[in-house]
């Protein structure tokens, strides 16, 4: 069954999602063929094979992390954290969250979560250097959400948590295939959630990773 978009763009699939009129893996599923549509008169094809795993915290923290590290967060805990661990032996680089592309140090980068291109700067940067990542912590997912009274969501909030979730891992996936990277690279996706305030918009990137599976 062929999916027909009507020429909705990325915003409007969005703006579906807030307003409950389609699911969230239904608005990625649109947007990623809004995405394959644009790249037809240009796109090659890809092959490659990836593996999606449920793992624990403790799975991270009881290995020998042998690679470098590309972790994608507002705050420096986390980097400083794996860049000071013993077991660590390649490179920890931080990607921020920002207006625009950008490099302010040679451990820290600035990109726009909305942004294909930033994304494709990142990666080329970092393979021109020799630091293509062997993992990669997505951990921009960390505003939680919760009901009002009136039973809505901040829609505002709403769209950046969509924006730093399903769509950025969407864009990063998209940016990694076209590097054709050799070897493993693991993905690890972090977000906050609990059984009495639980955050679908983040959850929803399980049927993302299926899809993603499925398809490539």
């Amino acid at each position: 069954m062929k999916m027909r978009l009507l020429n909705l763009d990325k915003n409007e699939i969005i703006r579906m999602v807030e307003r409950r009129e389609i699911t969230p893996e239904e608005g990625f599923q649109r947007i990623k063929t809004l995405e394959r549509d644009k790249a037809k008169a240009h796109s090659k094809t890809v092959c490659y094979h990836d593996i999606w795993e449920k793992t624990g915290p403790h799975a991270v923290n009881a290995r020998k992390i042998s690679g470098n590290v590309l972790v994608f967060d507002d705050s420096e805990t986390v980097s400083h954290a794996l860049k000071e661990h013993p077991e660590t032996t390649g490179e920890v680089v931080l990607v921020k969250s920002g207006e625009n592309y950008g490099m302010p140090n040679a451990q820290t980068y600035s990109l726009n979560p909305g942004r294909a291109e930033d994304y494709h700067r990142l990666l080329t940067s970092l393979r021109e250097q020799n630091r293509m990542p062997e993992y990669i912590i997505l951990m921009w997912s960390q505003e939680r959400f919760s009901l009002s009274d009136a039973g809505k969501y901040d829609e505002n909030r709403l769209t950046r948590g969509i924006e730093k979730s399903f769509y950025s891992l969407f864009l990063l996936s998209k940016a990694l295939i076209e590097q054709k990277p050799v070897g493993t690279i693991e993905i690890l996706y972090v977000y906050p959630d609990s059984k009495d305030k639980p955050q679908p918009q983040y959850a929803a990137i399980g049927g993302f990773a299926k899809t993603l599976r499925l398809e490539n």
